[in-house]
């Protein structure tokens, strides 16, 4: 039986994605998108010349660039000096930054085409950034129906979406939106993708109420109360905001569960307006469609469980609820069958943790730190003034370098041993969050955890019961890349064949080895296309590698802009519909299905799957499906990869019919990654980045 099922035509839907393809030539796209058009505002080009001192650090430098560029809109909008502005940036030669910026004057016929032709600009960036200016045009000509616009607010910062979220301890409004992103590749194909902002507002005074003040401070209405922000908050750790919603009987329903409030509303929004652009503009273009060829069904199961002892080691000194955390250590220790429970004052330090023959859960309370997330972290840097709480260990790590007398919690102090000393401890931690029931899904998905740490470090093998993997003698690499920080990347050495994934070596470079991994792995610039690039430079952030040693053969698996996201139908339209009053359904069918492939039918009791569109010598675009029915809403964004395969010379190879492509697609594990959801990841990628992650 093949792995690849082949889908007749018509079984599979015809999904929009977030991506359009402009077939028409560069110069005729900046001339049609730069004529002026009836209406409020018009977009003006201009050139600032900014020459980088000698010994001038890039952040100061590109910092001075932005500030060049809004002190010559100020001037020519003849706006005051506090005045917050908003432009569109595209880099011409060494020095030279050309830009967008909206104004009340109408430009000459052909500005635009001759600015960048007159300072060699890259009409690439060019024609993304007036479609940046032109959908925000198409947003203000909305605003102006309500409000009166000044000059000052064409170039100010745009938020769409706006809603309530909560209100905040402190008594504060805490509100929502979103900023749209727009991305045009060398390629011509345009990608809308939308970002989170989260605010916290204050009740105004002010007696006129206008989308911006002059200070560019942002001013609204909301339910009859004139508000303003006094500060952004993270979107990370504080937006409740959902990607999807589906039609709900529920008339208490909350404004954050509701379709029209949705980021998929919002994106297909912007969609549906730049459409309407290229349009009316007479710019040729074709939407990006996904459609699978191909699906798989086999995922692999019979993962091993803990055969080690285990130890729970309780680290909370002063628990929020004494009761409540004593029955949850309880709960705890006889779900993981613990051995023994270890209380914060009798804690081993981390250097005197047994390797390899221990298990070890390590129990955290999240707690709430000033300016943190809104659910709390467990992550946190101790010191006299208060605790600090940090998002990642990468940021724990990053702080442990710049200041090595710096004090962590004990999690977080054990993570940091294991990472720099390169000990191969089997610990995981498990975050209670106080007076909150515990989730049966974290406790499974670090019973699976711990299962596999333990196999990986200690037996240094994978037995997968019934697999019938192929021969493969490989090397899995894993990048970690922080632009501002470090550079990790992991390599193993493995063995590929029936039930078992032997690691014979694991390697770790950074900085200091670079060279190193430059030498060994110098053909990498060239299997990216990338030649002359050393191999370390060329790595980046998240990359997953894999090698075939005997063919010295490459598998590329990535997501990037250039992957189209998954927003639709092509069969009508999500926004339409719900502004004719009818919001998305939950159907499945092909031909109903609001979301394609997020939404897919049971057959035989299974409803995950890997989607795969064929693309040739070009990859393979997947999408893993979820095996449970969708809920009312969804909270993420699911994203499509692209899978390559290059030989060592950087011609691509069909994926497909490649030993590699089928290697990689009959890794895919079921109820491990996320439980009761197909893993997004090949197992071979969740080994190599437990190395790296732990």
């Amino acid at each position: 039986m093949t792995l690849f099922n082949l889908l007749e035509s018509g079984a599979a839907a015809k999904a929009r994605t977030n991506m359009l393809k402009l077939t028409s030539d560069l110069e005729r796209i900046i001339d049609r998108l730069s004529t002026p058009c009836v209406g409020n505002g018009h977009i003006q080009a201009a050139v600032v010349e900014v020459t980088r001192r000698a010994g001038e650090e890039a952040a100061a430098y590109y910092q001075r660039v932005d500030s060049t560029i809004k002190d010559f809109i100020r001037k020519t909008l003849g706006i005051p000096d506090s005045t917050q502005v908003h432009y569109s940036k595209f880099n011409g030669r060494k020095g030279l930054f050309g830009f967008l910026y909206l104004s009340t004057l109408v430009s000459a016929p052909g500005q635009v085409r001759q600015v960048i032709a007159e300072y060699s600009l890259n009409p690439s960036y060019a024609i993304q950034a007036l479609l940046d200016l032109k959908l925000k045009l198409s947003y203000l000509s909305d605003v102006h129906k309500n409000y009166e616009i000044a000059p000052v607010e064409y170039n100010a910062d745009l938020y769409i979406g706006l809603v309530l979220s909560r209100t905040a301890r402190n008594g504060t409004s805490v509100f929502e939106a979103l900023e749209y992103d727009l991305y045009f590749s060398k390629e011509q194909e345009l990608v809308v993708t939308l970002k989170r902002a989260v605010m916290e507002c204050t009740p105004s005074q002010n007696t006129v109420s206008r989308p911006f003040t002059d200070s560019g401070m942002l001013m609204f209405d909301w339910a009859g109360k004139r508000f303003q922000r006094s500060r952004s908050l993270s979107a990370t750790t504080n937006s409740d905001r959902n990607y999807m919603a589906f039609a709900t009987g529920n008339p208490n329903a909350k404004a954050l569960d509701q379709y029209h409030n949705s980021i998929n509303y919002h994106q297909t929004d912007c969609l549906n307006r730049l459409e309407r652009l290229l349009e009316h503009a007479d710019v040729e273009f074709s939407p990006v469609v996904y459609e699978a060829t191909h699906q798989v069904k086999a995922f692999l199961e019979g993962l091993p469980t803990m055969s080690n002892p285990l130890w729970l080691l309780d680290t909370a000194k002063s628990p929020s609820d004494n009761q409540a955390w004593l029955s949850a250590i309880a709960t705890l220790a006889s779900k993981f069958g613990a051995s023994r429970v270890v209380a914060a004052d009798s804690l081993p330090a981390p250097t005197a943790l047994e390797v390899g023959s221990t298990n070890y859960l390590v129990v955290n309370e999240k707690v709430k730190t000033p300016g943190g997330s809104k659910n709390g972290s467990s992550i946190l840097k101790t010191n006299a003034e208060g605790d600090k709480s940090y998002n990642s260990f990468w940021q724990a790590l990053n702080a442990q370098q710049r200041n090595p007398d710096a004090e962590f919690d004990y999690y977080t102090s054990v993570k940091l041993h294991r990472f720099t000393a390169a000990v191969d401890l089997i610990c995981q931690g498990f975050d209670v969050v106080p007076k909150k029931r515990l989730s049966e899904a974290a406790i499974e998905k670090s019973l699976q955890e711990l299962a596999l740490k333990e196999s990986i470090f200690r037996d240094k093998a994978l037995t997968i019961s019934g697999a019938k993997l192929p021969m493969h003698s490989l090397q899995l690499v894993s990048c970690r890349r922080d632009w501002n920080e470090n550079v990790y990347i992991q390599v193993l050495d493995i063995a590929v064949g029936g039930e078992t994934i032997k690691i014979e070596s694991s390697r770790r470079f950074d900085e200091s080895s670079k060279g190193e991994f430059n030498h060994e792995f110098k053909q990498l610039g060239t299997v990216f296309g990338k030649d002359g690039t050393k191999a370390f430079d060329a790595l980046w952030n998240s990359a997953f590698l894999i090698r075939d040693k005997r063919s010295n053969t490459w598998l590329n698996a990535y997501n990037t802009l250039r992957v189209p996201a998954i927003i639709g139908n092509t069969l009508f339209g999500n926004q339409e519909r719900q502004d004719s009053g009818i919001s998305p359904s939950r159907e499945v069918a092909v031909e109903k299905a609001s979301l394609p492939y997020y939404l897919t039918p049971t057959k035989q009791k299974q409803r995950h799957s890997i989607f795969i569109q064929d693309n040739g010598v070009d990859g393979a675009w997947y999408f893993v499906s979820s095996n449970k029915a969708a809920n009312n809403t969804i909270a993420k964004q699911s994203l499509a990869y692209n899978v390559v395969v290059t030989d060592e010379n950087g011609v691509r190879i069909p994926v497909l019919t490649h030993p590699l492509g089928e290697l990689f697609f009959s890794t895919f594990t079921y109820d491990i990654v996320k439980l009761r959801e197909s893993a997004k990841s090949s197992i071979l990628q969740k080994i190599v980045e437990l190395y790296l992650h732990n």
